[in-house]
């Protein structure tokens, strides 16, 4: 109904228009930061010299987790991680015909086809 589709939108307009809280963010840029700081010293001993190349490994991973937090805390947009907002929109509009197109098609019914008609001449379109 026309209210479930009002209630929807308001729902993702509320998710869009609230961010995280600045003091959350920087909260979690600091710890990672300092953690990512932390993991030569504690993985020295377990990997000798190639503690530099397991420390990239995982600072990578980590620094792409946070990159793909960010992107995700907005996901209404154009970007190609974004979603596809435009093709959701389009694929309703296209719902909303065929219903439509039925209905009408039903209000024929009236003039003594059947339901049987219908589907008949439906499919040899």
């Amino acid at each position: 109904t026309l209210a479930t589709i009002t209630g929807t939108v308001a729902a993702m307009e509320r998710i869009n228009n609230t961010p995280l809280p600045i003091a959350w963010v920087a909260h979690l840029r600091q710890f990672l930061l300092f953690y990512l700081l932390g993991i030569p010293f504690s993985l020295q001993s377990s990997f000798g010299w190639a503690t530099p190349l397991v420390t990239l490994v995982i600072s990578v991973a980590m620094l792409g987790l946070e990159s793909a937090a960010v992107s995700c805390e907005r996901p209404f947009g154009h970007n190609t991680n974004h979603l596809p907002m435009t093709l959701f929109c389009k694929v309703i509009a296209e719902n909303v015909q065929q219903i439509l197109s039925e209905t009408e098609c039903m209000d024929g019914c009236a003039d003594g086809c059947t339901a049987i008609d219908l589907e008949l001449g439906s499919s040899q379109e």
